[in-house]
Protein backbone atom coordinates (compact mmCIF):
# COMPACT_ATOMS: atom_id res chain seq x y z
CA UNK A 1 0.00 0.00 0.00
CA UNK A 2 1.27 3.20 -0.65
CA UNK A 3 0.30 6.27 1.99
CA UNK A 4 0.72 9.88 1.64
CA UNK A 5 2.64 11.19 4.90
CA UNK A 6 1.06 14.67 5.61
CA UNK A 7 3.99 16.60 7.92
CA UNK A 8 2.27 19.89 10.57
CA UNK A 9 5.57 22.29 10.27
CA UNK A 10 5.77 23.23 13.87
CA UNK A 11 3.82 26.82 14.56
CA UNK A 12 1.17 25.63 11.65
CA UNK A 13 -2.52 26.89 11.90
CA UNK A 14 -5.16 24.13 11.93
CA UNK A 15 -6.96 25.31 9.08
CA UNK A 16 -3.71 25.77 7.04
CA UNK A 17 -2.44 22.07 8.13
CA UNK A 18 -6.43 21.00 7.34
CA UNK A 19 -6.05 22.13 3.91
CA UNK A 20 -3.05 20.52 2.85
CA UNK A 21 -4.68 17.29 4.29
CA UNK A 22 -7.54 17.52 2.39
CA UNK A 23 -5.39 18.35 -0.80
CA UNK A 24 -3.13 14.90 0.11
CA UNK A 25 -6.62 13.10 0.46
CA UNK A 26 -7.53 13.97 -2.71
CA UNK A 27 -5.16 11.88 -4.15
CA UNK A 28 -7.22 9.13 -3.30
CA UNK A 29 -4.16 7.25 -1.11
CA UNK A 30 -4.12 6.26 2.50
CA UNK A 31 -2.54 9.26 4.53
CA UNK A 32 0.19 9.36 7.62
CA UNK A 33 -0.45 12.50 9.64
CA UNK A 34 2.39 13.26 11.21
CA UNK A 35 1.53 15.89 13.78
CA UNK A 36 2.39 16.70 17.42
CA UNK A 37 -0.29 19.89 18.13
CA UNK A 38 -3.38 18.47 19.34
CA UNK A 39 -6.09 21.11 17.23
CA UNK A 40 -3.97 21.03 14.25
CA UNK A 41 -4.68 16.91 14.98
CA UNK A 42 -8.19 17.29 15.43
CA UNK A 43 -8.95 19.75 12.72
CA UNK A 44 -6.85 17.22 9.95
CA UNK A 45 -9.13 14.69 10.78
CA UNK A 46 -12.07 16.23 11.32
CA UNK A 47 -10.96 15.90 7.29
CA UNK A 48 -10.18 12.61 6.52
CA UNK A 49 -11.32 10.41 9.56
CA UNK A 50 -13.55 8.47 7.07
CA UNK A 51 -10.55 7.00 5.28
CA UNK A 52 -9.13 5.72 8.56
CA UNK A 53 -5.29 7.77 8.15
CA UNK A 54 -2.67 6.88 10.76
CA UNK A 55 -2.13 9.92 13.37
CA UNK A 56 1.16 9.74 13.83
CA UNK A 57 1.11 12.07 16.99
CA UNK A 58 1.48 10.39 20.25
CA UNK A 59 4.61 11.17 22.26
CA UNK A 60 5.83 11.13 26.30
CA UNK A 61 4.27 14.96 26.66
CA UNK A 62 0.93 14.09 24.72
CA UNK A 63 -0.45 10.82 24.59
CA UNK A 64 -3.16 11.33 26.59
CA UNK A 65 -4.60 13.98 24.53
CA UNK A 66 -3.82 11.73 21.14
CA UNK A 67 -5.00 8.71 21.87
CA UNK A 68 -8.81 10.54 22.71
CA UNK A 69 -8.60 12.41 19.29
CA UNK A 70 -7.53 8.67 18.11
CA UNK A 71 -10.08 6.42 19.71
CA UNK A 72 -12.83 9.23 18.89
CA UNK A 73 -12.38 8.81 15.10
CA UNK A 74 -11.15 5.19 15.34
CA UNK A 75 -7.69 5.62 13.45
CA UNK A 76 -4.31 3.99 14.56
CA UNK A 77 -2.35 6.45 16.75
CA UNK A 78 1.08 6.41 16.05
CA UNK A 79 3.74 6.29 18.84
CA UNK A 80 7.19 7.91 19.14
CA UNK A 81 9.58 8.06 22.10
CA UNK A 82 13.11 9.70 22.33
CA UNK A 83 14.75 6.52 23.56
CA UNK A 84 13.52 3.34 23.54
CA UNK A 85 12.88 3.00 27.52
CA UNK A 86 10.54 6.28 26.66
CA UNK A 87 8.84 4.50 23.57
CA UNK A 88 8.09 1.80 25.87
CA UNK A 89 6.99 4.04 28.91
CA UNK A 90 4.58 5.75 26.68
CA UNK A 91 3.23 2.71 24.75
CA UNK A 92 2.36 0.94 28.01
CA UNK A 93 0.62 3.86 29.55
CA UNK A 94 -1.53 3.92 26.44
CA UNK A 95 -1.97 0.40 26.76
CA UNK A 96 -3.18 0.67 30.35
CA UNK A 97 -5.75 4.17 29.25
CA UNK A 98 -7.33 1.04 26.43
CA UNK A 99 -5.88 1.86 23.51
CA UNK A 100 -4.58 -0.96 21.69
CA UNK A 101 -4.66 0.27 18.10
CA UNK A 102 -1.21 1.55 17.67
CA UNK A 103 1.54 1.64 15.68
CA UNK A 104 5.36 2.47 16.48
CA UNK A 105 7.35 5.58 14.78
CA UNK A 106 10.58 4.67 15.54
CA UNK A 107 12.01 8.31 14.80
CA UNK A 108 14.31 9.98 12.81
CA UNK A 109 17.05 11.27 15.35
CA UNK A 110 19.77 8.78 13.57
CA UNK A 111 19.84 5.72 11.01
CA UNK A 112 21.60 4.01 13.85
CA UNK A 113 19.00 4.55 16.39
CA UNK A 114 16.43 3.67 13.94
CA UNK A 115 17.83 0.78 13.77
CA UNK A 116 18.68 -0.32 16.99
CA UNK A 117 15.22 0.40 18.40
CA UNK A 118 13.84 -1.67 15.16
CA UNK A 119 16.03 -4.57 16.36
CA UNK A 120 15.14 -4.17 20.35
CA UNK A 121 11.31 -3.83 19.70
CA UNK A 122 11.06 -6.87 17.52
CA UNK A 123 13.21 -8.72 19.67
CA UNK A 124 11.46 -7.53 22.91
CA UNK A 125 8.05 -8.45 21.65
CA UNK A 126 9.02 -11.98 19.87
CA UNK A 127 11.74 -13.80 21.99
CA UNK A 128 10.99 -11.88 25.38
CA UNK A 129 7.29 -12.77 24.59
CA UNK A 130 6.76 -8.90 25.44
CA UNK A 131 3.41 -7.41 24.17
CA UNK A 132 4.24 -4.27 25.05
CA UNK A 133 6.16 -3.83 21.43
CA UNK A 134 4.22 -6.24 19.73
CA UNK A 135 2.74 -3.87 17.49
CA UNK A 136 4.01 -2.52 13.97
CA UNK A 137 6.59 -0.21 13.14
CA UNK A 138 6.79 3.10 10.61
CA UNK A 139 10.02 4.27 10.14
CA UNK A 140 10.54 7.40 7.94
CA UNK A 141 13.79 6.99 5.95
CA UNK A 142 12.65 10.14 3.95
CA UNK A 143 13.98 12.40 7.50
CA UNK A 144 16.89 9.79 7.83
CA UNK A 145 18.21 10.41 4.72
CA UNK A 146 16.68 13.83 3.29
CA UNK A 147 17.48 14.83 -0.15
CA UNK A 148 19.16 11.35 -1.21
CA UNK A 149 16.89 9.22 -3.20
CA UNK A 150 20.00 6.45 -3.25
CA UNK A 151 20.46 5.87 0.60
CA UNK A 152 16.81 6.01 1.13
CA UNK A 153 16.20 2.82 -1.47
CA UNK A 154 19.02 1.47 0.75
CA UNK A 155 17.41 1.82 3.89
CA UNK A 156 13.82 1.39 2.87
CA UNK A 157 15.29 -2.23 1.87
CA UNK A 158 17.24 -2.54 5.16
CA UNK A 159 14.00 -2.19 6.71
CA UNK A 160 11.63 -4.18 5.16
CA UNK A 161 14.09 -6.81 6.40
CA UNK A 162 14.62 -5.54 9.76
CA UNK A 163 11.40 -4.82 10.96
CA UNK A 164 10.03 -1.90 9.39
CA UNK A 165 6.07 -2.28 8.99
CA UNK A 166 5.63 1.30 6.86
CA UNK A 167 8.54 3.14 5.36
CA UNK A 168 8.25 6.50 4.31
CA UNK A 169 10.20 7.89 1.08
CA UNK A 170 10.19 11.50 0.07
CA UNK A 171 9.39 9.52 -3.16
CA UNK A 172 9.58 6.79 -4.87
CA UNK A 173 10.10 5.57 -8.43
CA UNK A 174 9.67 2.14 -10.07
Amino acid sequence: VEFIAVDCGEGAAPDAYAALVKKADGAGRPLILNVKDEACAKAALDVCKDKKPILNAADASNYEAMSKLAADASVVLGVTGASAEELYDTVAALEKAGNKNLILDLGTASVKDAFEKAVLVRRAALKDNDRTFGYPSIVNVGKLASGDSHMQAALAALFTMKYGSVVVMEEMSY
